[in-house]
């Protein structure tokens, strides 16, 4: 039974995160973002560059390209942090899983869905960033963690779990991934919509945010998921 739960439970992980990786593919590689003059030289050399790729260079009219402003912080911090957070969460949820199988049925299909659920939100917000998106994963995510801080609190009611769940290091990284979903979904909710764009764009921030969530599902998963 256990061994069937850890392989069904890797198996949506391996498969959810093999999915979010080709989603995500024409994302990790640059594809020529052009970056905004930060100079006035700069800035006559692209509109050089620009008069000679339309043919007006012989005319004597210099053509001035609409130049993109550099994009603020907050544009390449907020979706890819809610996206390596929901991807990690769902990670954790799928190792932790088979630890609970054997507690309820209730429990093992939320540990089942849970994950599910918030790969198939990761790739959604990937593609279709919209208002809608984004308050559907803060409101999820937030129940999870309210959730959470019942079943450390007072437990759950009509025994679906045998009393107050202990607070481990996994719960503790799953919550705080939820959390920050939830607050970068916030901050961009307060704004226009934004594409997710190529890693190489996103903020040091949100790069940071990526490798911590790696190394650390990596070493819990290597300290056991019990």
């Amino acid at each position: 039974m256990t061994f069937a739960a850890h392989s069904a439970h890797y198996l949506v992980l391996t498969g959810g995160l093999f999915g979010v990786l080709m989603m995500l593919a024409p994302r990790l590689v640059w594809r020529g973002e052009t970056r905004a003059p930060r100079t006035s030289y700069e800035r006559r050399i692209a509109d050089l560059r620009y008069t000679a790729e339309v043919g007006m260079i012989g005319t004597g009219a210099l053509l001035t390209r609409p130049m993109t402003t550099p994009d603020p912080t907050w544009s390449r911090t907020t979706l890819p942090l809610a996206f390596t957070a929901s991807t990690a969460a769902a990670g954790a949820h799928a190792a932790v899983g088979p630890a609970h199988v054997e507690e309820s049925f209730l429990v093992a299909a939320f540990f089942v869905v849970a994950p599910v659920v918030q790969l198939l939100w990761a790739l959604l917000v990937v593609q279709r960033p919209r208002r809608t998106v984004l308050v559907v994963g803060a409101a999820l995510n937030a129940a999870f963690i309210a959730l959470w801080a019942v079943t450390r609190t007072v437990g759950l009611p009509f025994g679906l779990l045998p009393g107050v769940e202990g607070v481990g290091a996994w719960d503790l990284f799953t919550v705080t991934s939820e959390a920050v979903l939830v607050a970068a979904c916030a901050v961009q909710l307060r704004h226009d919509p934004q594409q997710l764009g190529s890693w190489t764009h996103w903020s040091p921030v949100a790069r940071g945010w990526l490798v911590a969530s790696v190394l650390a599902l990596g070493l819990l998963s290597v300290a056991g998921s019990g």
